[in-house]
């Protein structure tokens, strides 16, 4: 081409996963003072985009979506919890492939 041009191949950086990633394990909850939920957990992925945590209310409450963090994030603070209340939660892992297995479910009694 002209002088002073060059041609650019624009590759990607990584290739889409072509598997949905593993699931986190050891999900572990600490109810801390102030009305806060302490979740902490293993990342087994390596091809995660993030981790979508869910909490339910008591023994049979039905399970809805509280937050969402970044690859290679391995703890969640829940500060909306109600003190002296029981609460249930779970997270898996996500990327443009797909959805993982869920955790294990951990049970805690919020805090004042």
């Amino acid at each position: 081409g002209p002088a002073g041009q060059r041609a650019v191949r624009l590759t990607p950086t990584s290739a889409p996963p072509s598997s949905p990633p593993a699931a986190p394990s050891g999900l572990a909850a600490t109810a801390l003072s102030g009305a806060r939920v302490r979740l902490t957990w293993t990342d087994n992925a390596d091809n995660e985009l993030g981790f979508r945590i869910q909490r339910a209310r008591g023994k049979g409450g039905e399970f809805v979506l509280i937050g969402e963090v970044g690859p290679n994030v391995t703890s969640f603070t829940d500060s909306a919890v109600i003190a002296g209340r029981l609460y249930r939660y779970r997270v898996r892992a996500f990327n443009d492939a797909g959805i993982s297995p869920w955790s294990n479910t951990v049970r805690v009694r919020a805090k004042r």
